[in-house]
């Protein structure tokens, strides 16, 4: 069983984009898990609209970061990485996927369902 967590940023925006994660993530057999020490993809949308903003997105990667799986990926989407990618240089080991973009995650997953 595949299974995915979602972290939002608190942002109407990012939470749009994370509902149509969630559900193109359930189309395509995975799970949602609450456990995201156990889950092979962690999504974090991301907000950087103002420096506080950006900074709870920050703490969230790192967290995840040091909390996930030795399996697990970590997916990256929402503002930050455009707005100010600088932040992320000295974080490693994750993929982007822009909110412009998320049909990227069709190869990544290797999706039945399309996005």
């Amino acid at each position: 069983m595949k299974t995915f967590y979602i972290c939002t940023a608190n942002c109407i925006t990012k939470d749009i984009d994370s509902q149509r994660i969630y559900d193109y993530l359930i189309a395509n057999d995975y799970t949602f898990t609450k456990n995201y020490s156990k889950a092979d993809l962690i999504i974090i949308t991301t907000c950087a609209f103002c420096d506080l903003k950006e900074e709870q997105s920050i703490k969230a990667i790192k967290y995840y970061m040091k909390h996930k799986s030795s399996f697990g990926k970590i997916i990256i989407t929402g503002c930050l990485p455009k707005i100010n990618s600088a932040r992320l240089s000295n974080i490693d080991n994750f993929k982007v996927i822009s909110p412009t973009e998320l049909d990227k995650f069709d190869d990544l997953i290797k999706a039945n369902v399309k996005f």
